[in-house]
């Protein structure tokens, strides 16, 4: 804004008697009410009629901010959002629920769920409604209230709103860990730690009933099959296979041969033990996709089948008991690993991936092959020619730094630059297997096994590197080719290629969803459920230009940025099939020595809804 509009706002403001700060903080408050109202009415109550006693001010660091009647700023700091994230710089969490004691702004609650994924949520104890109130006119959390990502109890009885919200959404894991400020007295957060841990206690013994109940409840008796799905609801880019499948089940022509219900297990309200065990009362079987029964607690009715679908080369440990329980390989070549993992042959099969997408109109089926004949012959450039439309590497990525967890680990630290330049002066060294390239040049520089996090250099180091070194090498034998999701505009060289971003990712979460690569240890498949067990278009200039996804991210959006490309490439050293060789485009694989992968070509076996009944057992007799 110039200088005449300031003025003019300035004299608005001044002749109006309400400033920026007065209609940001009453915006915030009515929005946070409206939230509050759906969510947890009983607050509204409580709240609505308390009146704020201060004067809205914008702080030093631009934050929505207020100084009391004495002129002292909220929560006694006039940079609140510089000293909160200063304050919570090594906050984790690694739980589904994280239980933050006593803020005192709302800078804090704001960096706090800045630092969880977009499936945790916080559970907020404001013993003080006043400081509540204005709390909630410095920001607004409505899209985190609806979404189940915030929680308040409040008051001086904040024990019995924090039983009570836990009895009433039986879906929210119990906190697994506590957020406390050094702003906080040791023997006050001491005291409200051990109540709320008192109340958690008397909850999980409550739960753990509820869900023996549950398990040995008799099946119930439904019109037609019911089949429960877990399909995390939040679109990532290639990191939720279950979406992709969900889509392609819910529009298979049978789908009326029985009743397909879903749990998000990425809702913090969906996210624990007894969530899954009220919905699997409900079902006469569930079908997961990388999760399978001996992956959790118990909490699935003995006699119900549990189908896994394995999009990845995990074999979860089979449960010899349950003979009803199905595990379907998406690769041939897994079944072999799953028999030596102890499942027998009758409860195995090999189905390939459903494809999930219609090509564009048009689309020409094998014109991947000669691409890949270039690629596999030229070691510097190939000819080309004018493609229509530039080849698709579509992943997320990010600037391969060497984590400061490394840095008191000169072997480590050695390790991992020496990993990165391999990769990026030849991304096909990685192989098939990132774990076990990992492995093997751990075990050449001589570095124990003992505290190496394998995982950390496979997830921030293999997986980021491998495609960015691939799409430099593509570039460098004049591939046309477009790089779509997050962080791309953030790597050197790279950016100009960037065409968006894909924000529905929003997770810091380290699991690679169906690239999770190898046999590495841990499901990463729910990364909240996974604890359980714990507690053609062109500018005119002749440049192509690709669709940016919207503030959302939607499986719709990648549909766009498909359709408009020549292809598919493989951003992961792997070569076994993938949703990928399902989106109906043809797909480029470097490690199948260039070979293409035809568009449709997926296989005569797919998975669909009448071979998934038959496999549970629950296929109608006509």
């Amino acid at each position: 804004m110039d200088s005449a509009g300031l003025a003019i706002k300035s004299n608005t403001a001044a002749a109006t008697g309400i400033s920026e700060a007065d209609r940001r903080a009453a915006r915030n408050w009515a929005a946070n009410l409206r939230a509050l109202s759906v969510a947890q009415p009983r607050l509204v109550e409580a709240l609505q009629s308390l009146p704020a006693h201060c004067q809205w001010l914008f702080a030093r660091d631009g934050y929505l901010s207020a100084q009391e009647t004495a002129g002292q700023w909220l929560a006694g700091c006039s940079v609140p959002r510089a000293a909160a994230a200063a304050l919570l710089k090594s906050m984790s969490c690694a739980g589904a629920v994280a239980c933050f004691l006593s803020p005192t702004h709302a800078a804090q609650i704001r960096i706090a769920l800045d630092k969880l994924t977009a499936r945790q949520a916080l559970l907020v104890i404001a013993p003080h409604t006043s400081e509540l109130r204005r709390v909630l006119a410095c920001d607004s959390f409505a899209g985190e209230i609806l979404a189940h990502r915030l929680l308040i109890a409040w008051g001086e009885a904040w024990a019995a709103q924090l039983e009570s919200l836990l009895t009433e959404i039986p879906g929210l894991a119990i906190p697994s860990q506590f957020v406390r400020l050094p702003l906080l007295e040791e023997s006050a957060a001491e005291r409200m730690i051990q109540t709320a841990q008192k109340v958690f206690s008397a909850v999980g013994v409550r739960r753990a009933g509820r869900i023996e109940f549950l398990c040995n409840k008799p099946p119930e008796k439904f019109h037609r099959p019911r089949l429960g799905m877990l399909v995390p609801g939040r679109f990532a880019l290639w990191e939720n296979p279950a979406l992709l499948l969900h889509a392609v089940l819910r529009n298979d022509p049978h789908i009326d041969q029985c009743d397909l219900v879903t749990l998000d297990v990425h809702d913090p309200a969906c996210a624990s033990p007894l969530a899954l065990a009220q919905f699997a009362s409900e079902c006469d079987g569930l079908l997961a996709v990388d999760c399978a029964r001996s992956d959790l607690p118990p909490l699935l009715h003995d006699a119900k089948p549990w189908i896994t679908f394995l999009t990845r080369r995990r074999i979860p440990a089979p449960t010899l008991s349950h003979e009803r329980d199905r595990l379907i390989v998406a690769d041939a070549a897994w079944k072999s690993d799953a028999r030596q993992a102890g499942w027998p042959e009758h409860r195995l099969a090999a189905l390939n991936w459903p494809q999930w997408r219609q090509p564009a109109a048009g689309a020409d089926k094998l014109k991947g092959s000669g691409v890949c004949e270039l690629l596999a012959k030229s070691k510097t450039s190939a000819p080309f020619g004018q493609l229509a439309a530039p080849w698709l590497l579509a992943c997320d990525t990010r600037p391969v730094e060497c984590p400061k967890s490394l840095q008191e680990l000169s072997s480590h630290q050695l390790l991992w630059h020496q990993l990165h330049e391999r990769i990026m002066s030849d991304p096909l060294c990685v192989g098939p297997d990132a774990a076990e390239f990992v492995r093997r040049g751990r075990i050449d520089a001589n570095v124990g096994a003992e505290g190496f996090d394998q995982e950390l250099f496979v997830n921030q180091l293999v997986l980021p590197a491998y495609a960015q070194s691939l799409a430099r090498l593509l570039l460098a034998r004049k591939l046309p080719i477009q790089l779509a999701g997050e962080g791309w505009s953030n790597i050197p060289e790279l950016a100009e290629h960037a065409v968006g971003k894909s924000k529905g990712s929003g997770d810091k979460s380290k699991g690679s969803g169906i690239f999770d690569l190898g046999k590495s240890k841990g499901s990463g498949v729910f990364d909240l459920m996974a604890n359980l067990k714990t507690s053609d278009k062109s500018n005119g200039s002749g440049v192509f230009e690709f669709p940016a996804l919207g503030p959302a991210g939607s499986l719709e959006q990648l549909n766009q940025w498909i359709d408009q490309s020549a292809g598919l490439i493989n951003p992961w050293p792997t070569h076994h099939h993938t949703a990928l060789d399902a989106a109906g485009v043809p797909v480029i694989h470097p490690l199948r020595s260039w070979t293409a992968r035809p568009a449709g070509a997926v296989g005569a076996q797919q998975l669909d809804i009448e071979q998934l009944l038959a496999l549970a057992g629950l296929a109608t007799v006509a």
